[in-house]
């Protein structure tokens, strides 16, 4: 009789094929238990891919904002822009420049800035509604209607007003927006409204003291004749057309020029739909 140990091996001298089987089980044993670890690693790289992904976002996160909040400063600065149509540096100008030396030299101290003469004409401070002197940049300038309207700005802030025909068919290629500039002796200042008021400039031939405008006209033919009373001098990079009447007698018959009745309330009534929004 053979012993266990003799038959073992007997046996292991002899080769078995593989079962198909059974080596399938064992393959299908192994990948199961491999299932685990393969989870682990996808959920491992979509935990990666997430944590990629939200770095990206967070760090867009910031850019977007920043775009945004530069979107809005432009949109501000837009509306200031529109606010306040006018370059502050053109109260720098030589041009400005050149008007403060004729203030000075005519001995004209007295200046009404637009905000004081608002101010005034609400509080009914106003000598026969007329201020003393104003200078201002002409800011908007609408030439459809037979007296332009027309929108002055100082420092301070802006005001409406008509300009007489008279005035603008004179010296109508002198003045534009942003590039001319008045010296006005007693303008009359109307008021409207009750409840809620709002003033105006009648500008006459006879309130004006002196332009200074960035136009510069070096074909005489171009020049229209100026009134009497009137002189053009015609610096390098600009003109100035200013009055020689003694500032005595200026603006003391302001009736007879104005082309407005002494008792103007037609004209008072008429001022609110004459100055639509829509126009300026």
């Amino acid at each position: 009789m053979f012993e266990s140990d003799d038959f073992d091996q007997v046996l292991s001298q002899f080769e078995f094929p593989e079962d198909p089987l059974l080596e399938k089980k064992r393959t299908d044993d192994k990948n199961e238990l491999n299932k685990p670890n393969l989870v682990e690693n996808i959920t491992s790289e979509i935990i990666s891919t997430n944590a990629a992904q939200n770095t990206k976002l967070d760090e867009n996160v910031p850019t977007k904002i920043h775009n945004s909040k530069r979107n809005n400063e432009n949109i501000n600065i837009d509306v200031d822009f529109t606010q306040n149509s006018l370059r502050g540096d053109l109260f720098e100008s030589p041009l400005w420049a050149r008007l403060l030396d004729d203030l000075k030299i005519w001995n004209l101290n007295d200046i009404d800035s637009i905000k004081t003469v608002k101010q005034q004409a609400i509080s009914g401070n106003l000598k026969r509604r007329k201020a003393h002197t104003i200078t201002a940049f002409v800011e908007t300038v609408d030439r459809s209607a037979a007296d332009p309207l027309i929108v002055m700005r100082d420092r301070t802030g802006n005001i409406k007003g008509t300009l007489h025909r008279d005035a603008w068919s004179t010296f109508s290629k002198y003045i534009a927006s942003e590039y001319c500039a008045f010296i006005l002796w007693k303008p009359t200042i109307l008021t409207t409204g009750s409840a809620f008021k709002k003033h105006y400039l009648n500008i006459t031939l006879s309130n004006i003291l002196a332009i200074y405008s960035s136009t510069v006209l070096t074909d005489d033919a171009d020049a229209k004749p100026l009134p009497d009373g009137y002189a053009i001098v015609y610096e390098e990079d600009y003109t100035v057309i200013k009055t020689q009447k003694n500032l005595n007698t200026i603006g003391t018959n302001e009736t007879l020029c104005n082309g407005v009745d002494s008792n103007p309330g037609d004209f008072l009534d008429e001022l609110d739909t004459i100055f639509s929004e829509d126009i300026f």
